[in-house]
């Protein structure tokens, strides 16, 4: 099956692009908050401004991205960032969480209409592809064998 692999192969490259597509959309966010501020959001430090910006900073993109995804942009394991989602209640009322949520909001709204179409939306056409070239193989290779003449068990790299 020489033609599922090629397109596996290329389902495979797609997600990694879409995951590379992610992590770049999701630092562009990382990045304009910390300019906004004038902080760093990956830091070790347990200063109080730093705790809650990181915390503003995870509530804003939860919606949006994995605890696994998050936690890599923060350098901080998936747990921490399950653990951030406690504390909404704790900083919720704080000008500077509130201001540092609303600026990664906004900063991941900006991202959006800068990319067009969102990199899931992507993906899903390109996974609804993978799956209309495989049911075209398969009738591809059924009309082969009812015809009687060739049996064609390997797809074109082409197609």
């Amino acid at each position: 099956m020489g033609g599922y692999s090629s397109i596996g192969m290329m389902y495979s490259l797609l997600k990694k692009n879409q995951k590379m597509a992610i992590k770049k959309r999701l630092e562009f966010v990382r990045d304009r908050v910390q300019n906004d501020f004038k902080i760093d959001l990956n830091s070790n430090r347990r200063l109080r401004e730093l705790v809650v910006a990181r915390v503003a900073f995870a509530n804003a993109m939860r919606q949006y991205y994995t605890t696994t995804e998050l936690g890599k942009v923060l350098d901080k394991d998936h747990a921490t960032i399950c653990h951030y989602a406690s504390l909404d209640g704790v900083y919720g009322d704080l000008e500077l969480y509130r201001n540092v949520f609303k600026s990664a909001r906004s900063a991941y709204q900006a991202s959006e209409y800068q990319s067009g179409i969102v990199s899931k939306d992507i993906f899903n056409m390109l996974y609804n592809l993978r799956l209309d070239l495989e049911s075209l193989e398969g009738m591809v290779r059924t009309y082969i064998k009812e015809d009687n003449t060739i049996v064609y068990d390997h797809t074109p790299e082409s197609v």
